[in-house]
């Protein structure tokens, strides 16, 4: 007898109370429309109200965790996900809990899930992507690779194709930027090119593909990626930038300052967006604005140190010769081998035409410098010489020259080209194991 009245009690909290009350379920179910909706708080409501009637509902716990990671607040995700795998440890519970710990940074603990979600259920497209990305933040690259292309040709495989389009675009995406940062490039702009083709709407992919053609110097196809990841993303401040760069690049550098400075308006306390501003401003020649922009730049980062040199070189330019040089000094004291430094140390030496003093220096940059460095540095040099006609001037401008034409393109424009079109290596069965800032470079 006392066996069939807990059976029944428990059943009555699950199922409801009286004729016309929602039961645990009914409220767990409203909770996933919401969730479905958009309607996170709401749905959170929800799933309280179902635990309150139910306690142990592994579903109501797992949704409000799902729940809780959009509104980013992962503690309690975390909370609510472990709660759910107490009461049903099955590999959809083990792979949430496991994405979460990742996004905490707990990776040891977010493996150990994740490999367990995924021996639970060796199909699961998604277990194997998060199980990727796991290993690349654990700096294992060759098993994320891995992990990446059994989640796609699970995809390609083993489900409708048209439903699971993000899972290959993310998965695409994650394979791009490896093979991006190993300067596999053309293989990384397939990458990307699929990750568009299946989810074409999401701007991130499209600014992926346009900073990579920014790197291969065919600005027209990044102008055209940037210019569509915009259109999608109108808040999307890094295409702005890098938009800037790509304008910059071409010597279009009113609309590179003007894309620059929205990139800035949007997101104020990015130091690689505000150098963008900067850069714009030293390209126009105007020393005394881009000296007060890198300033900017040098406040939001304080232990980027190089970018002191650069204030005190355009300082030096717009009149404060003895302020600007000595800064410039005190940063290559302590940075001996930053290239726009020892750049700006020869450009001072050569202006007052010592050659023999100035040359080292110029060697030095060149070991190190960026081609688009050493193209402005000559636009400098060239600019400087028509107002103070020096032989040191020229002599660096014909040393800078034959660097950068010594300097070999990343790939050829023809791989580049063709790349767009080719067809995606893809494996032939699932291989089972157990987004570069824009930066100093101009």
């Amino acid at each position: 007898m006392i066996f069939g009245t807990a059976l029944v009690s428990a059943t009555t909290l699950f199922f409801g109370l009286a004729a016309g009350q929602d039961t645990a379920g009914d409220l767990t179910y409203k909770a996933h429309v919401a969730y479905d909706a958009s309607n996170y708080a709401q749905a959170i409501e929800l799933a309280s109200k179902a635990l309150v009637i139910y306690p142990e509902s592994a579903e109501a716990y797992f949704i409000r965790a799902q729940c809780y990671d959009m509104q980013d607040a992962m503690a309690k995700a975390l909370a609510d996900v472990k709660k759910a795998v107490e009461i049903d440890r099955n590999h959809r519970n083990l792979e949430f809990q496991g994405y979460i710990k990742y996004e905490l940074r707990n990776y040891d603990e977010a493996l150990k899930d994740l490999l367990e979600a995924v021996q639970m259920n060796t199909e699961c497209p998604v277990g194997h992507q998060r199980l990727g990305r796991v290993y690349r933040a654990l700096g294992k690259e060759d098993k994320a690779v891995a992990e990446f292309t059994s989640s796609i040709w699970i995809v390609e495989n083993n489900f409708d194709y048209s439903d699971y389009r993000q899972i290959l675009a993310r998965s695409y995406s994650y394979l791009g930027q490896i093979n991006e940062g190993r300067s596999n490039y053309v293989v990384a702009l397939e990458d990307y090119g699929k990750a568009i083709e299946n989810e074409s709407g999401r701007a991130f992919y499209h600014l992926e593909r346009g900073k990579l053609y920014v790197t291969l110097e065919r600005y027209q196809l990044a102008l055209t990626d940037l210019t569509n990841a915009i259109s999608l993303d109108a808040k999307m401040a890094m295409a702005y930038a890098i938009r800037a760069k790509a304008y910059r690049r071409q010597d279009r550098v009113r609309e590179a300052l003007a894309d620059a400075r929205r990139g800035a308006s949007l997101d104020p306390k990015n130091v690689d967006i505000q150098l963008q501003v900067a850069y714009a401003c030293q390209y126009q020649f105007d020393y005394a604005r881009a000296a007060a922009e890198f300033q900017k730049a040098y406040d939001l980062s304080p232990k980027s140190d190089w970018i002191l040199g650069t204030v005190g070189w355009c300082k030096y330019m717009s009149g404060d010769k003895i302020g600007g040089e000595a800064a410039v000094r005190k940063t290559l004291a302590g940075l001996p081998n930053e290239p726009d430094t020892n750049l700006s140390i020869g450009h001072i030496l050569a202006i007052r035409n010592k050659w023999t003093e100035a040359q080292p220096y110029y060697a030095k940059a060149l070991t190190t410098a960026s081609k688009y460095q050493l193209v402005f540095a000559i636009k400098e040099l060239a600019s400087l010489n028509k107002k103070k006609p020096a032989n040191a001037l020229t002599r660096a401008r014909s040393l800078l020259a034959a660097r950068i034409a010594a300097m070999k393109p990343p790939i050829s424009k023809g791989a580049v080209a063709t790349s767009a079109g080719c067809q995606v290596r893809g494996p032939e069965k699932p291989l089972r194991v157990a987004a570069q800032p824009i930066g100093s470079g101009k």
